[in-house]
């Protein structure tokens, strides 16, 4: 054992004292009782200043009063069960909480969930982040370091540690990172003028004549496939032509499940944000396609509340919404069929609503995105060729 310097240690009130060792660090020591051989059990920590380790007495004596002590020995994987169950399940909606636990297991609990918490540094989280960022996305790097900092937060207001380490590390550069954001992607005029014909003239196909409304909705609406599967007939307003998003689809966990029942829970949930939750004006093509959908109904003799849905009138699978895609477009574009997720509907509702001059915000309030922000980011491609357009006409004017 290394001998302490010659500096006094102080002592606080009798209880726990600070000194200063030969090698420069701090030595922190406290008294837990006894141990069974009659010995005092002192609890010991080192800190690299007098200012830190006055911090960590405190700390210390904290936890001895509210019988914490053994806190700082506890590891970052079980801390982190125990806030996400305890303080995070309850008061967020489910699907957020998934995200969580899945952020949690994937890049958490096999790397520094080992640590303890006292013993987890900025360092550490600082590797972690710039050592994801060579196989994952800024996203899930940004929720890896937020999952990351409400977790330390709340040790922190629980006196389980004395510092956040996650104050200070810093976000890899977007630019740095292996996985780029994907380009947009949006359909081809052919695309487009099949999934016309498969709605307008899809009386020969039964899943075109089911489905392809609900596509040229979507395109002449910007929803999202969750807003589109969760839309019912009171979400319409065909006199004032307005649509209105309310709700939306959410697959969650089911955690409740008995045996045989699936894994994931389909239900539906209040949109994301406030701003997703809007009211989209209707063109003469959206009406066409809710009459279209309509007449499907009437003609079936369904009487479900959505405007898509099952044989028991429930919310249409994601996979069947999928499937029925791929369908419409490889009828429709033949050898040329490209698999397109349904999200390339919204891309394309937005890019050619901007190539044809609407205003990025009044894009931005349709699609329901958080920020005009978001919207000029993510369609950023259509702002550089109305640059090179308006280049391209002063030339000539010129």
């Amino acid at each position: 054992m290394e001998k302490e310097s010659g500096k006094r240690a102080k002592r606080f009130n009798g209880d726990g004292s600070i000194t200063l060792r030969k090698d420069g660090r701090w030595m922190v020591r406290i008294t837990k009782g006894f141990r069974a051989d009659g010995k005092r059990n002192v609890i010991t920590r080192y800190a690299h200043s007098e200012k830190e380790a006055k911090k960590v007495l405190k700390l210390l004596r904290v936890q001895l009063e509210t019988r914490k002590i053994g806190a700082p020995g506890v590891t970052l994987n079980e801390y982190m069960q125990q806030f996400l169950e305890l303080y995070k399940r309850n008061t967020i909606k489910e699907v957020s909480y998934d995200t969580y636990e899945t952020v949690f297991e994937n890049h958490i609990r096999n790397t520094l969930g080992y640590k303890k918490m006292g013993e987890v540094t900025k360092d550490d989280i600082q590797r972690l982040l710039n050592e994801k960022k060579e196989t994952h996305s800024y996203a899930t790097l940004s929720k890896i370091r937020v999952l990351l900092n409400m977790c330390f937060k709340h040790a922190l207001e629980d006196d389980v540690v004395f510092k956040n380490p996650v104050t200070g590390t810093r976000m890899p550069n977007r630019k740095e990172l292996a996985v780029q954001s994907r380009t947009v992607d949006i359909l081809t005029q052919n695309e487009i003028e099949a999934i016309k014909r498969a709605a307008l003239n899809g009386e020969q196909d039964e899943i075109a004549r089911e489905f392809a409304p609900a596509f040229l909705l979507m395109l002449n609406t910007g929803l999202r496939k969750g807003e589109m599967m969760a839309l019912t007939w009171s979400d319409i307003d065909e006199e004032g032509r307005v649509l209105y998003v309310r709700r939306t689809m959410t697959a969650v966990m089911n955690r409740e499940r008995k045996e045989g029942e699936a894994k994931v829970r389909i239900t539906t949930s209040e949109p994301k944000s406030a701003s997703s939750r809007r009211s989209i004006p209707l063109n003469q093509m959206a009406l066409r396609a809710l009459e279209l959908l309509k007449r499907y109904r009437r003609d079936r003799e369904a009487d479900g509340e959505y405007l898509l849905h099952g044989k028991k009138h429930e919310m249409v699978s994601q996979e069947f919404l999928y499937r029925a895609f791929d369908h419409v477009l490889r009828e429709g574009v033949g050898e040329e069929y490209v698999h397109h997720g349904l999200h390339v509907l919204r891309h394309t509702f937005a890019t050619k609503a901007l190539r044809a001059g609407v205003e990025i915000a009044d894009v931005s309030k349709i699609l329901g995105h958080s920020s005009v922000n978001v919207t000029y980011n993510t369609y950023i491609h259509v702002g550089e060729e109305q640059k090179r357009l308006a280049v391209d006409r002063l030339e000539q004017i010129l």
